[in-house]
């Protein structure tokens, strides 16, 4: 579970992204659209699973730099 300052869109996910410190990250998307809020993290790879639930999907990101998988 992350923290986030709705504020200043700053989130403690972002900053363990950043800073390499994750092995495994699970991204839900629908098809919804907000034209407000903290936009998702990026991963700097393509998702190693995906797939459709419904209308959404789940896409399981894993850290190609990460020992522990």
């Amino acid at each position: 579970r992350f923290k986030c300052d709705w504020s200043s869109d700053v989130c403690s996910s972002d900053l363990f992204i950043d800073a390499g410190l994750w092995d495994e990250a699970w991204r839900f998307t629908a098809p919804v659209h907000f034209s407000e809020g903290i936009r998702e993290p990026l991963f700097g790879s393509e998702p190693v699973t995906t797939e459709d639930i419904g209308s959404d999907r789940l896409e399981i990101f894993r850290n190609p730099e990460s020992a522990s998988l």
